[in-house]
């Protein structure tokens, strides 16, 4: 049985100041699971208020990252 959720992205959107579009702030995410399905709810819910995200798997991944988006996206080696 697949398990289905439907959100609403999007202060806007969420609040019906914007209509919500289909494919961009109103979406459907389809799981196998019910495990996989409230594993994606938790990380939703834990991303909730924030604008954007980096995942990395070391501490250098980050620092490389912060050195060139502080570069101006030029990568100069300091």
């Amino acid at each position: 049985m697949k398990h289905k959720i439907h959100i609403i992205w999007g202060t806007e959107a969420v609040r019906n100041i914007e209509k919500p579009k289909k494919g961009y702030t109103q979406k459907t995410y389809t799981f196998s699971t019910e495990k996989e399905l409230n594993c994606f709810l938790e990380g939703v819910d834990e991303a909730n208020g924030w604008l954007e995200y980096f995942a990395y798997e070391n501490k250098k991944e980050w620092q490389e990252y912060l050195k060139f988006e502080l570069s101006d996206g030029e990568n100069n080696e300091k």
